[in-house]
């Protein structure tokens, strides 16, 4: 059991601490602290079968988060009062598949989304996921078409968008900016469109895994991708990455033998070249105080069959450098889970990850 800047979920327990004006939510838990002590309160969470186990909310209740339900559920009251009252035009709940978000020279799949709307109901949270694959493979399909995956999110109340960008190694010459650029072109698109398909443009939620990570931690910290778009990364709600070594890309090229993940030494500069690009692409290189939005980095042991530390030092060290920049961040290490589960198994039921996404993403 850790007692640092990180939560580690292992057996069921969890540690955290607490930072000044933060919210921190783990496992249906949800703490404030507006002290400025490094204070470490240990806490149990929720079992496989979704049950708390810290006293605070009943078991079987279903206020997870332990926040008030009417202020913070999905398509609330008071959202639709507000819709309602604004003689805002009825939107179109229809899901759209293969719209393309931008026109970039390149094959237009490769810059096209996928929109998954479950009701009628306006004003949804929306939450765009990008998928992993190493930064050269891999699809929106992936995920939208994935029924535990897509249901999660209909379930809450919430639109799921998944996305697609340009892949590095591709004919065109592709480069980890560009894939920046295509994400900041569709959290764009969404935020442009949002209301024609009943999602809120002011609470739009970021979340990718692997590759998609690092891309949407690169929104959030790096605020020239969005500023092309005159957005800005404080205009996102929530930003969580599943599993990624890129954050600090030299750090873990130069400590990868140390931390049992050696592949990265070939890997990473494949990808971002030479250590200036590598500085670039480092959402780490880019962190400003207090504007880069909530962030829940989440890391696993198990790469590829390979069991290593990188991803939870990396991780870490990412969740260290947001906090002493005062944002808001929570770093949690899944000790039973590996990379590939971590996406593979999201949305399913006892999932003690997909619980925990659900806890932050309620919270803000």
């Amino acid at each position: 059991m850790r007692t640092d800047s990180s939560s580690v979920i292992h057996h069921g327990e969890w540690v955290e601490r607490q930072h000044v004006a933060m919210w921190m939510v783990l496992s249906g838990v949800v703490a404030c602290s507006s002290n400025t002590s490094n204070q470490v309160p240990t806490m149990n969470a929720t079992d496989g079968g979704g049950t708390s186990s810290t006293g605070s909310s009943p078991a079987g209740s279903s206020n997870s988060t332990g926040l008030d339900p009417e202020t913070t559920t999905a398509g609330d009251d008071a959202s639709s009062s507000d819709a309602s009252s604004s003689g805002a035009v009825a939107c179109d709940p229809t899901s759209r598949t293969d719209v393309v978000f931008a026109e970039t020279g390149a094959d237009p799949a490769l810059t096209s989304l996928d929109v998954l709307v479950e009701n009628d109901e306006p004003g949804q949270p929306i939450v765009i996921f990008v998928h992993g694959g190493g930064w050269v493979i891999g699809d929106k399909a992936s995920h939208s078409a994935n029924p535990a995956f897509a249901e999660f999110f209909a379930d809450r109340g919430e639109i799921l968008v998944s996305i697609n960008y340009r892949l590095v190694g591709d004919p065109v010459g592709t480069t980890f900016a560009e894939q920046g650029a295509d994400i900041a072109s569709a959290i764009a698109w969404v935020v442009e469109h949002a209301e024609e398909f009943c999602g809120d443009p002011s609470r739009i939620h970021l979340m990718g895994h692997s590759a998609g990570a690092h891309l949407v931690a690169m929104a959030a910290a790096d605020p020239s991708y969005l500023e092309a778009h005159g957005l800005h990364p404080m205009d996102i709600s929530s930003v969580v990455s599943l599993d990624v070594i890129a954050y600090d890309i030299p750090w873990a090229i130069a400590n990868a033998v140390e931390h049992d993940f050696p592949n990265a030494i070939m890997n990473l500069p494949a990808v971002f070249g030479d250590e200036a690009q590598q500085v670039q692409a480092s959402p780490m290189t880019h962190i400003q105080a207090g504007a880069v939005p909530p962030s829940l980095v989440i890391s696993a042991p198990d790469k590829d069959g390979v069991i290593q530390t990188l991803s939870l030092a990396v991780s870490e060290r990412y969740v260290d450098a947001l906090t002493e920049a005062n944002n808001v961040a929570v770093h949690v290490h899944d000790e039973d889970e590996s990379h590939s589960s971590l996406a593979g198994d999201f949305g399913r039921p006892g999932d003690g990850v997909t619980e925990v996404v659900a806890s932050f993403l309620d919270a803000h």
